[in-house]
């Protein structure tokens, strides 16, 4: 059964040569065997045709030699006479039968007589010389009239109307024609076989001496793949084979000259980019050192503008509780003016403390300080603490601030990013929304913990809600002067979300306002960022 496939495999992915080899034997052979079947199916049946006349003329004269015996009418002349014929040679057996087609006298034999045609006229008139009455598989039977008149065509033979004396049957044997037809079997085959070989044999030698020049061009070719410097095609044999090594030579020629071009522009190519990567290298270089430089300047200059920041905010509180008893030595306009003097400062001093802490903490997330730090923490007094120190600025933009809270228990999480993320979240309501509503709506179950922040601002355009995460970027819309901002607090909430492994959701339509929605899993686990090394891009600014 594997046979097969392995043929198939040699003759149709082997050599050209013996592709057409095969092909063409298939050809022959079933041409030939066509030839034969044809020709021994047509010698058959014209021997057959040729016998069967041969056996029923000798029937005839059978028959016209026993006249006599039919006139004599004696037992022992009949059964003499139908030995005789036995005797012949391809009688298998004969009978002699009465006018009225009753068997007389018959040879002995294994199988017997087939019955007699029907009896028809006793006079004979009509009736054939000889003819085959009945077939089986060994032989075929002949009955043959004997007449004697005018037309007997025998030595009694008168001038009277042919009187009918009986019949003479005879069986002829299959088995001679049938061996002669197989000899001519045999030898039709053998002829036709040793022409088909003849055939082959020269087909051969035609297909060799046409395929000979493609042999040496691949020949070529499989030389010019293993890297052999110089080779060329031969260019003599037959024209169409002359033309093809003149094109290859030439092919060769035209792609020695683009490997000459090639190697040249690659080792131009190669000290161009050498060049090019050192320039890129000292590039890459002096602006991992401006990177360095410029975290070290932010996380100082942070801390330097954190210590006068506090100092201001400690005294400006210390002047509002001082003002607060001087109420009674002052007038009430003076009293109210210094007052809202102290709140404002006091709000402008916080905001820029905020945008300080937002510039120091993206300057620790491009350094790459990433930790979680999980510690258990109050949900309902993170969120009221968080709600208290936004509650200012929602009313200073007359906001309604509503906080909706189904936490309370104590959960693992890291508080200060918790707290940055709310912090940031309503921060950025309250700062984008003018007289209108802010709601913090925080849930949580054993296996996650949701914070909403819902505003009915100016909403986010569609293009912008994807780039509003990136640092010191705010969309377009929001860009109103007084809301203040620098465009850290989302970079921050995005980052810290990464961090935690939870999903931040925006939803937003312009002059709709917008919903943040974020999805902490818990627990929450303990994760560390590496500094980014020498060369790799910070987080943040791969978003």
């Amino acid at each position: 059964m594997n046979a097969m496939p392995r043929i198939r495999r040699y003759v149709l992915t082997g050599r050209f040569e013996r592709q057409l080899l095969a092909f063409a034997t298939v050809g022959l052979v079933a041409l030939a065997s066509a030839i034969v079947f044809v020709t021994n199916g047509f010698l058959g049946w014209r021997l057959e045709s040729l016998g069967l006349l041969y056996f029923g003329e000798l029937s005839a004269l059978f028959a016209r030699e026993s006249a006599v015996v039919f006139l004599g009418g004696s037992d022992d002349a009949a059964r003499e006479r139908v030995g005789r014929i036995t005797a012949f040679p391809g009688v298998r057996q004969a009978a002699m039968y009465r006018p009225d087609r009753s068997i007389w006298v018959s040879s002995a034999a294994d199988v017997p007589w087939p019955p007699p045609l029907s009896a028809g006229s006793s006079d004979g008139a009509g009736e054939p010389t000889a003819a085959l009455y009945h077939e089986d598989g060994d032989g075929w039977y002949f009955i043959a009239p004997v007449r004697l008149g005018k037309e007997a065509d025998s030595p009694t033979a008168t001038s009277e109307t042919p009187r009918l004396l009986g019949y003479v049957g005879v069986a002829w044997r299959k088995a001679p024609l049938a061996q002669m037809r197989q000899t001519l079997f045999a030898l039709n085959g053998l002829v036709t076989l040793g022409l088909t070989v003849s055939a082959l044999l020269a087909l051969r030698r035609l297909l060799r001496r046409l395929t000979e020049p493609l042999n040496r061009l691949a020949e070529v070719m499989r030389s010019l793949k293993a890297g052999v410097p110089g080779i060329r095609a031969a260019t003599a044999g037959p024209g169409e084979i002359r033309e093809i090594g003149i094109a290859f030579n030439a092919l060769l020629d035209q792609l020695n000259q683009h490997r000459k071009l090639l190697e040249d522009s690659r080792a131009d190519l190669a000290t161009q980019v050498a060049e090019r990567t050192r320039e890129l290298r000292l590039a890459l270089d002096a602006a991992l050192t401006a990177k360095r430089h410029k975290d070290a300047f932010l996380s100082t200059i942070t801390h330097e503008m954190r210590t006068p920041l506090n100092s201001l905010m400690g005294y400006m509180q210390l002047c509002a509780q001082e003002l607060k008893f001087a109420r009674d030595d002052l007038d009430q306009e003076t009293h109210e003016n210094l007052s809202d003097g102290l709140s404002n400062a006091l709000a402008s001093a916080s905001e820029l403390k905020t945008q300080v802490d937002q510039v120091l903490q993206i300057a620790r997330i491009e350094a790459g300080k990433r930790d979680v730090k999980l510690e258990n923490v109050d949900l309902a007094a993170l969120l009221a603490q968080v709600v208290s120190t936004v509650k200012p600025l929602a009313e200073r933009n007359g906001n309604h601030l509503i906080f909706l809270s189904d936490v309370g228990r104590t959960i693992l999480m890291d508080e200060e990013k918790l707290r940055q993320i709310t912090r940031n979240l309503l921060d950025n309501a309250c700062k984008f929304t003018r007289h209108g509503t802010v709601t913090l709506a925080a849930s949580h179950t054993l296996e996650n913990l949701t914070i909403e922040v819902t505003d009915t601002g100016a909403g986010i355009d569609e293009d912008q809600r994807v780039r509003i995460f990136e640092p010191f970027h705010q969309a377009a819309r929001h860009r109103t002067p007084g809301q203040g901002g620098i465009g850290l607090g989302l970079a921050i909430v995005k980052n810290h979300c990464d961090l935690l492994g939870a999903t931040l959701v925006l939803e937003s339509a312009p002059g709709r306002g917008s919903r943040f929605r974020v999805d902490i899993s818990l627990p929450v686990s303990a994760r560390a960022s590496v500094a980014p090394e020498k060369g790799e891009r910070p987080a943040s600014a791969a978003r």
